[in-house]
């Protein structure tokens, strides 16, 4: 499967969800923000959001500091 996650190519298998894919990039999923071709993706749906060839992912983490 094919994903461009925040502006970058990626080829990834065997991905069942979309927190299945963000713990296997290494994200914390309960410390980030997720759109799926420009969709908003509640946290509490991350484990049931299936995910399909060519989509478009930003991940978005706060950051600290001023």
């Amino acid at each position: 499967m094919q994903l461009r996650i925040n502006g970058e190519n990626h080829h990834v298998d065997q991905i069942l969800s979309l927190q299945h894919l963000l713990e296997k990039l290494g994200y914390e999923p309960k410390s980030i923000a997720v759109a799926v071709n420009g969709q908003f993706v509640p946290r509490h749906q991350y484990a049931t959001w299936p995910l399909q060839d060519q989509q478009e992912l930003e991940v978005v983490a706060p950051m600290q500091g001023g």
